[in-house]
């Protein structure tokens, strides 16, 4: 339901990274258990696994790392049995800012992991295609801590 995944985007706010790194910080992984058995509920469904970023920085950098840290969302919850056939893991940079960039608490918002549910196979497809090009875009800038 709408809730379940309010719920949810509100309980991955948890989830933390090593500063200009895609390693997840050891914090992450009670809320990303979580995600799993919250996952494991629904194995019909697919999610896109978007990651935001703050205005700081370099615009494609932050693309990329964006990406990278879905990368290793997606990396923890395949390890723990969820299928590559149900994530397409997203980086959207500073595009879609959900607070101001102008104070450290917007940007603190603003740097987040969200789950989206994938509505058809054309979307699905058509997103798979999106993040293999982002996990080439990773190989080449050699984003820290990063997994695919």
């Amino acid at each position: 339901t709408a809730r379940q995944m309010e719920i949810l985007n509100t309980k991955l706010r948890d989830i933390n990274f090593k500063t200009a790194s895609a390693e997840l910080l050891p914090a992450s992984f009670a809320v990303l258990d979580y995600v799993v058995n919250f996952l494991r509920q629904y194995p019909l469904l697919k999610y896109e696994i978007q990651g935001h970023c703050d205005s700081r920085g370099a615009v494609d950098y932050n693309l990329v790392l964006s990406a990278a840290r879905t990368g290793s969302v997606k990396a923890y919850l395949m390890s723990k049995g969820i299928p590559d056939s149900t994530m397409a893991a997203i980086g959207y940079g500073k595009s879609r800012p959900i607070a101001t960039n102008a104070t450290a608490a917007g940007r603190a918002l603003n740097r987040r992991v969200e789950f989206h549910f994938i509505e058809t196979q054309v979307d699905y497809s058509a997103l798979k295609v999106q993040e293999q090009m982002f996990r080439d875009r990773i190989r080449e800038m050699k984003i820290k801590g990063a997994q695919y």
